[in-house]
């Protein structure tokens, strides 16, 4: 089965946005994991958890207001844990050791 794109993921969001607007429901925060194609749907939403252009929020597209675009902590933390014990060592800026102590 063809997994799901961002792009689409993004297009399914912002109809489920009108549609709960429509039906009277107010729409404050989206929860996801960290896989690629919720990534990429969030730039569509023009929201974005990258280090470089971080910005956890978007406009809801019925009513302008604005809506938290939020990473499922428990899973991030899952994958912290899942890297640290894949990897004993990490490092940032092709060189830095990244320390936990």
């Amino acid at each position: 089965m063809k997994s799901i794109t961002g792009i689409d993921l993004s297009t399914l969001i912002t109809e489920c946005l009108w549609r709960a607007h429509d039906a009277g429901a107010h729409i404050i925060c989206i929860t996801c994991d960290g896989a690629a194609s919720n990534q990429t749907m969030a730039i569509y939403l023009r929201a974005s958890l990258h280090h470089a252009a971080l910005r956890g929020t978007f406009i809801h597209p019925a009513d302008g207001s604005t809506i938290f675009y939020m990473p499922d902590a428990v899973h991030m933390i899952k994958l912290l844990r899942n890297t640290l014990k894949a990897n004993k060592e990490l490092f940032y800026d092709g060189n830095k050791q990244v320390s936990f102590i």
